[in-house]
């Protein structure tokens, strides 16, 4: 069964509608027992359009193996994000 996460993109993150809760690099969002964030919140920490002005979570696809335990997943696709490739010098 396929699954759609979020996952804490920057080094550390305080969420500030979460009473301060703070999320590292790779945990999932929002964090267990947190409350369930609205569509706006999910599209405001995925793009530039927050205080911090960075993308602060990203969307990962994955497969979730066991419906029983959801801790046995893999990621299956990830979102695309633009970056800025520099160009490589050559000989």
């Amino acid at each position: 069964m396929l699954k759609d996460i979020y996952v804490t993109k920057v080094k550390k993150f305080t969420d500030l509608e979460d009473n301060k809760r703070v999320y590292k690099t790779g945990d999932e969002y929002p964090a267990e027992g947190a409350p369930k964030p609205s569509d706006k919140r999910i599209a405001q920490l995925s793009s530039k359009a927050n205080k911090a002005r960075v993308q602060i979570i990203e969307r990962l696809t994955v497969e979730v193996k066991d419906e029983e335990d959801a801790s046995e997943e893999v990621v299956v696709e990830k979102e695309v994000t633009p970056t800025t490739k520099k160009k490589q010098k050559t000989n």
